[in-house]
């Protein structure tokens, strides 16, 4: 393939390549020093001694010697003339095409053979995705098979863009959003990696602190459990009273709905948490009077 686009923009060409047309007729136009036929649009050149040769050819012996490799005949660049009558000859001559080794059938006249080369269908192409040499008539149909292929992971909600061939190892990877995985907290559910954070606000086993942690409270359990925890949390009466004395619009939805709760605690139930309460506050005074007292004796 480079020896043939070296041969084409030199502006010769082999003699073997052309068809439908006498051989004996196809050698009288070589050019005497390469043994090739000029096929460019200003060759052959001719000179006084009505010789003709390829351009690159001719230029080049008469820079080296001024004469004519022939006949020996002293002449220059500037003698130089374009045969037009064998020019127009050599242009209407049928040739096979440039990719006939690929299994291009076709036959045309050398003047047509640039514009036809520019789209043959069996120009050797690259594929895009793997770099693998493909005729031009196949690339596309390849390109749509091609195992290099960009495609979508395809498993919500991964976005990742990967070629076909490492699909399924992306699928089974920690960077594919759309692995199935076990719940981690344990409730058993199988869902995708990257919906994780959205389940584990709603997994009933999924461990969160209690909604007083800004007041002081510690707790940290499973969310089934929570409503049973605040029920019982000091710091339930501590955050009421610290919203109503701090309310603003936000700590509204917050305020009404402790209050909510409060209606539907029995008064025998409140009793008894206001009754722990205070016997907690009144263990705590008396073990301060009792170290008060040690201290004095």
């Amino acid at each position: 393939y480079q020896r043939r686009v070296r041969v084409w923009a030199g502006g010769a060409m082999d003699c073997s390549r052309f068809v439908d047309v006498d051989r004996r007729v196809v050698e009288e136009l070589l050019c005497p020093v390469c043994s090739m036929v000029p096929v460019c649009p200003d060759e052959p050149l001719q000179l006084p001694c009505q010789h003709l040769f390829c351009r690159a050819c001719i230029e080049e012996a008469l820079s080296r010697k001024g004469e004519c490799p022939l006949d020996r005949i002293s002449c220059c660049v500037e003698d130089l003339q374009t045969s037009r009558p064998i020019s127009n000859v050599i242009a209407r001559l049928k040739i096979t095409c440039d990719y006939a080794e690929e299994g291009c059938p076709e036959h045309l006249e050398v003047v047509s053979l640039a514009a036809h080369v520019h789209q043959c269908g069996y120009a050797p192409s690259t594929c895009q995705h793997c770099n693998q040499p493909q005729p031009r008539r196949c690339l596309s149909a390849h390109q749509d098979q091609c195992e290099k292929r960009p495609v979508p992971c395809g498993l919500y909600p991964c976005e990742h863009v990967i070629a076909l061939d490492l699909l399924d190892s992306h699928r089974e990877s920690q960077v594919c959003a759309g692995k199935k995985v076990t719940c981690p907290d344990g409730c058993g559910e199988v869902i995708a990696q990257g919906l994780l954070l959205a389940h584990h606000e709603v997994c009933p086993k999924a461990s969160i602190p209690c909604s007083n942690g800004g007041f002081g409270c510690k707790w940290a359990g499973g969310r089934l459990q929570l409503e049973e925890h605040v029920q019982d949390c000091w710091f339930e009466t501590v955050s009421y009273t610290h919203l109503r004395a701090h309310e603003t619009p936000e700590h509204l939805v917050c305020r009404l709905l402790l209050e909510k709760k409060k209606k539907i605690m029995t008064t025998q139930h409140y009793a008894s948490h206001l009754l722990n309460c205070i016997n907690k506050y009144m263990h705590q005074i008396s073990k301060h009077k009792t170290i008060i007292h040690n201290e004095y004796q």
